[in-house]
């Protein structure tokens, strides 16, 4: 089995800072290319409806070989020998890799404090702690993310409960997982570099 996945995007233009995508978690930086083919490629053409991560290539993969699954693995497993039908999960989750701003007081952008954003089959959720901005937007209709269901004449009182859900779902994630901090160790970058060569 082949696997193409790319690891981000890029903001061309359409969202700002352009040429980048470690502060912003818009479509143009979180959507990615991720193909399997399969042997003798079955189901050739075959598109997964709806939402999938990066985080479910791993399981996917274990699957496809017939190895177990750890329950400890955040991901889940595309069945590829079948056709999906309906979407796959309701949410995925992103989270910035670097700060809003480059001036910062110490050397570490802790977690809690980066972009972190919630994706469902219809509207993105986009937090931004240190700015204390919150944003809101119909990407199944909105599809270049412009408008902000949160500011101007776009408010609408009809999507709180749909908005407030999201929220408490994003910071729940956020709390749970604790994905690594932004923080270089210079005495780990050296183990992992030596790790690295090994390798070849």
């Amino acid at each position: 089995m082949t696997v193409i996945v790319s690891d981000h995007g890029e903001n061309l233009l359409d969202h700002v800072p352009n040429f980048e995508h470690g502060r912003t978690l818009f479509a143009s930086t979180t959507r990615i290319v991720c193909m399997f083919r399969l042997p003798q490629a079955r189901l050739g053409g075959t598109r997964v409806p709806g939402l999938i991560s990066s985080i479910d290539v791993l399981p996917t993969l274990l699957a496809q070989a017939g190895a177990p699954v750890p329950g400890d693995i955040a991901g889940h497993a595309l069945f590829l020998d079948r056709p999906v039908e309906g979407p796959f999960r309701e949410y995925v989750y992103s989270e910035a890799t670097k700060p809003q701003e480059y001036e910062r007081s110490d050397d570490a952008w802790f977690n809690l404090s980066k972009a972190r954003a919630i994706r469902g089959n219809e509207y993105l959720l986009v937090n931004t702690p240190k700015t204390e901005r919150m944003s809101f937007y119909q990407w199944r209709v909105d599809s270049g993310e412009q408008n902000d269901l949160m500011r101007g004449s776009v408010f609408d009182l009809q999507l709180t409960p749909v908005r407030e859900t999201m929220r408490e779902l994003l910071e729940k994630w956020a709390h749970e997982h604790a994905p690594l901090q932004t923080l270089n160790v210079r005495s780990e970058d050296e183990e992992l570099d030596a790790q690295l060569d090994a390798l070849g």
